[in-house]
């Protein structure tokens, strides 16, 4: 069984499948229900805010790094910053307000 604790996980490095570097992992979320990860909030050096990834959109999950997959990110990059309300996302991936 493999397994990752919350202290490897904070602070690995988010890829995306074309090697773009999004950022680092600054938290995650926990389903209660599946006891599984929901999504992960990555902050970062492209967007000044921080992104939330579903779980969905990973492609693998190694000791080293995160891989998710490329055109959901691009349309977050792509769009407005007011379209975006807490509970929405484009594609798995949106974007958090600054705190």
């Amino acid at each position: 069984m493999s397994y990752i604790t919350s202290k490897q996980l904070i602070g690995l490095p988010v890829y995306t499948e074309s090697g773009t570097y999004l950022g680092k992992v600054a938290d995650f979320e926990i389903d209660a229900a599946t006891q599984g990860v929901l999504r992960y909030i990555v902050k970062g050096k492209i967007f000044a805010e921080k992104l939330i990834i579903a779980a969905t959109q990973v492609v693998s999950l190694g000791p080293d790094r995160i891989i998710v997959r490329d055109g959901s990110v691009k349309e977050v990059y792509m769009a407005k910053k007011e379209q975006f309300q807490p509970e929405a996302s484009v594609s798995g991936v949106a974007m958090a307000e600054k705190s």
